[in-house]
């Protein structure tokens, strides 16, 4: 079976697979990519444009707590110059502060909220996108990267980003504990580097 990275990286999709006691060998063609696309799947980030738009569309649909979020994620953005880190926890903080409950049910009510209005939008015969949705998503990485030290939250002028920068977290939930084997084909891996970084081990390699 041939399948895009995202069926097996993605923990939400991978999952739904019926992929059980190690049944499977697996084939990665292009190895060298899977530690960059395992960190782009466990990061996210989110524009200014977008944070404005979850506050018009948490205004229009009376959604205070997605109002009140976004309206201070948009002075923190606009009050940043040249890039930064930011620490977790004290935007967390911030963020329980502004809405007086917290970081989880604050991610839990706005994508909540978001499915609600996705199926509004649905009903009317319209594309079913949610800003508050996606504002909601943002939030609930950021409650499960609290005191995690492989997050970073990055302020750069125009978006806040939440970046990991450790792939093996993934790796080894979707790949190293579900197949009997795991081939990764590539020219231009380095064995010792890419052990290191993928967590995939032992590795042997085939000239």
């Amino acid at each position: 079976v041939a399948l895009n990275y995202m069926y097996i990286l993605n923990p939400f999709i991978f999952d739904k697979m019926e992929i059980r006691n190690n049944q499977y060998i697996l084939v990665i063609d292009e190895a060298h990519n899977l530690p960059e696309i395992a960190v782009s799947i466990m990061s996210d980030k989110l524009t200014a444009s977008s944070i404005e738009q979850a506050f018009m569309e948490a205004k229009r649909y009376n959604v205070e707590t997605a109002v009140n979020v976004s309206r201070k994620l948009m002075k923190i953005i606009r009050n940043t110059g040249k890039e930064k880190l930011l620490d977790k926890e004290e935007l967390i903080s911030i963020i329980e502060d502004t809405t007086g409950i917290s970081i989880r049910r604050v991610a839990d009510e706005l994508i909540s909220e978001g499915l609600n209005i996705r199926r509004k939008l649905a009903k009317r015969g319209r594309i079913p996108r949610s800003y508050v949705h996606r504002l909601g998503k943002f939030i609930k990485l950021l409650e499960l990267s609290k005191n995690k030290r492989y997050y970073a939250l990055i302020l750069r002028e125009g978006e806040i980003e939440l970046s990991c920068f450790e792939p093996r977290i993934l790796i080894k939930h979707t790949i190293m504990n579900k197949f009997t084997s795991v081939i990764c084909l590539s020219g231009t891996i380095d064995e010792k580097s890419y052990r290191k970084i993928t967590g995939l081990q032992p590795l042997k390699k085939v000239n």
